[in-house]
């Protein structure tokens, strides 16, 4: 080996650098043997460094047990290590504890931190990192991130997603959830906002909304009472007229349930309301100045546990027409049957005002807490 000082370059066939040589090493250019227990290798400088120390500003190669590693010492001799390539093809960065194919540990930030980077930071780029409470996935550049845009499903808690989004567990929105096609869980569903789909909304568990128009209703019962194919409406007047009687219309001993309506679920409040297709005319022309205020319709239950009295709105008076309208929603879980009546509300007694009704269905919601 000839070095030459002057041109700080030297020539050789093979080189070793080391304590303990052997025949191998005339296979390789170079051979390096590192140096003691701390592995080091080759040391790298600037060409500017003039300090005649042991210590300074470098960089180290370093080479133990069959892995590599790259690491940065500064002034003070502190080593950090910055690249790490284990044996077997695992490799590291800032950590020797490589425990995957790609392995990266870095100081925990928030989705603004720099850990990992993909793209021009000067255009749309996806970061990814971990904060000492979360992990996290974050688009830059103003630009969406996009989950799938070739299409496929994607799934949370479940490892064979059936639809685009397929959740095993609860779903929250502190928003609205819109969606173009069906919502399903295996688990709750709730949103501070409005709920919407153009298909189907399901959840095994609950469906809660918070909003001016809540969201956390919903209907699991309708049965016609009156009004059925073939059935003529019926005319009421200013007395309570029998419509019809009905056979448990909300629960009974016999089935505490009631006929078809189901229990109420879980940690929800049971409530009902009308709808009723009906109209309120004076059929005598002497009664256009007596119109009714309003429409009545009244519970009376076969038990003698009393009854209520539902309000309906006004219709045009005078006018053969129907119109249909919902009652207010009412709590009610007696036993036994009903018979339900109506009358044009706001008539003097005698007087000859009347109206039809065509059609009175009950449902039953459930309101959850």
């Amino acid at each position: 080996m000839t070095y030459t000082n002057n041109v700080d370059s030297f020539y050789t066939d093979y080189a070793y650098f080391g304590s303990q040589a052997d025949k191998n090493t005339q296979n390789y250019p170079l051979s390096i043997q590192a140096n003691g227990d701390s592995g080091a290798l080759l040391r790298f400088t600037s060409l500017g460094a003039t300090s005649k120390s042991s210590v300074q500003d470098h960089w180290q190669l370093n080479g133990a047990k069959g892995s590599l590693s790259f690491s940065e010492v500064d002034e003070n001799g502190k080593e950090q290590n910055r690249l790490f390539l284990r044996k077997g093809g695992n490799v590291g960065i800032g950590t020797t504890e490589v425990e995957a194919r790609l392995h990266i540990v870095d100081t925990p930030s928030d989705a603004s931190g720099k850990t990992l980077i993909l793209g021009k930071t000067t255009d749309s780029h996806l970061r990814l990192g971990y904060h000492e409470d979360y992990s996290w996935i974050q688009s830059y550049g103003s630009r969406p991130l996009l989950i799938n845009p070739l299409q496929n499903h994607v799934g949370i808690n479940t490892l064979k997603p059936e639809h685009a989004l397929d959740v095993t567990g609860d779903i929250r929105a502190r928003g609205h959830i819109r969606a173009t096609g069906d919502i399903g869980a295996t688990g709750h569903i709730r949103a501070e906002g409005n709920m919407g789909a153009t298909g189907d909304i399901r959840a095994t568990g609950k469906i809660q909304g918070q909003n001016a128009r809540p969201l956390q209703q919903q209907m699991v019962h309708r049965r016609i009472l009156f009004g059925v194919a073939g059935q003529d409406a019926k005319e009421y007047t200013n007395e309570l007229t029998t419509i019809v009687d009905v056979y448990g219309p909300f629960r009974n001993a016999d089935n505490p349930y009631g006929y078809g309506v189901p229990p109420t679920q879980p940690n929800a409040t049971r409530k009902y309301r009308l709808y009723v297709i009906y109209s309120d005319i004076m059929n005598q022309p002497e009664a256009k100045n007596q119109i009714a205020t309003a429409t009545h319709i009244q519970f009376s239950f076969l038990d003698e546990t009393g009854g209520f009295v539902l309000r309906l709105p006004l219709t045009d008076g005078h006018k053969t027409t129907y119109r249909d309208a919902y009652s207010e929603f009412f709590a009610e879980e007696r036993q036994g049957h009903a018979s339900i009546g109506m009358r044009a509300a706001g008539l003097a007694t005698g007087k000859p005002g009347s109206g039809k009704v065509a059609h009175i269905e009950l449902q039953a919601w459930d309101f959850f807490e």
